[in-house]
């Protein structure tokens, strides 16, 4: 049952792509790989990885060029076909690739709980696959979407959650941000000490980064 559910969806992915990139050649429609690809999403889903992975590789770069100019719908539905083709070449890193950005644009229209939905994912296939830098950007970007939703406390969990990341990948300023966003959020929950005292760590790392 799960499996013809994700087939259904697929294909409907699919299906709605076509209405929506019929005119993107400058793409897709001269890669024979693609097109073949293509074909088989809406023909029970069989085709080649090759096949899958070029289509994937060619949608994701659309989905960047429609973000770049600003039709982030468009963009949105080419991340779509990029996850889809991803799926069915079993790429567990482009998937979440492309998930991450169709999730960070769901958080630029103010969509957030689109947005957390897709980062939830995403996290877990990253923390399957061990990639711990995609981990801590969702964490981070998930303690975003829960800040704007007024969620403070949820927001706090995965803000502490990336600043111990951070650390540990020695990524001073990915550690910046999480200070930055640790100090508003407290700010929100009129923690006044625990604002200050964040917001002193973040004025102190950024001073040292300003001199590097």
């Amino acid at each position: 049952m799960k499996n013809y559910k994700l087939k259904s969806s697929l294909i409907t992915i699919a299906i709605i792509a076509f209405t929506y990139m019929a005119n993107a050649n400058s793409f897709t429609g001269n890669n024979s790989s693609v097109n073949k690809a293509n074909l088989a999403a809406v023909n029970h889903l069989s085709t080649s990885k090759k096949d899958a992975m070029a289509a994937a590789n060619a949608y994701e770069n659309q989905g960047s060029y429609y973000a770049f100019i600003n039709k982030k719908y468009q963009a949105i539905i080419a991340y779509g076909m990029a996850e889809l083709m991803y799926k069915i070449a079993c790429d567990t890193a482009g998937i979440a690739s492309s998930s991450f950005k169709a999730s960070m644009i769901y958080f630029e229209k103010g969509k957030y709980y689109i947005g957390i939905n897709g980062l939830l994912s995403v996290l877990k296939l990253s923390q399957l696959t061990n990639d711990s830098v995609t981990v801590a950007d969702c964490l981070s970007n998930l303690g975003n979407g829960y800040y704007e939703l007024k969620q403070y406390d949820t927001a706090l969990e995965y803000m502490h959650k990336q600043l111990e990341l951070s650390h540990k990948l020695n990524d001073q300023r990915k550690v910046s941000d999480a200070y930055k966003n640790l100090a508003k959020t407290y700010q929100k929950l009129n923690c006044k000490d625990e604002a200050q005292k964040y917001l002193q760590l973040f004025a102190n790392l950024a001073e040292s980064l300003a001199k590097k």
